[in-house]
């Protein structure tokens, strides 16, 4: 936190020598890294509270009608199978 505190002491207004514009550089540079890494830890935690609320839906929905929930699966999987050698012919048949 020092460099975010050093950041703030350089006032905009004041004539800045060279070094001091290096200086200066650097602390909104290592801002900016703080600042990402921050907001990255944000988004993984989120990713991650997010599929534990998939998981524990797909776990209620499994206990509520485990017949309903395995033909539900199968299609998914179908749907897959199908577009995936869908996919796949059309690779093939690409014209030339």
């Amino acid at each position: 936190m020092i460099y975010y505190i050093l950041f703030h002491y350089i006032s905009h207004n004041q004539q800045l020598d060279e070094e001091s514009l290096k200086e200066k550089k650097k602390q909104k540079l290592l801002k900016a890294g703080f600042d990402a890494r921050a907001r990255a830890r944000k988004e993984k935690e989120r990713e991650r509270e997010e599929k534990e609320r998939e998981e524990k839906r797909e776990e209620e929905e499994r206990e509520a009608d485990l017949g309903e929930w395995a033909r539900k699966l199968r299609h998914e999987q179908e749907v897959s199978c199908i577009h995936y050698r869908q996919t796949m012919v059309n690779r093939w048949r690409r014209p030339s």
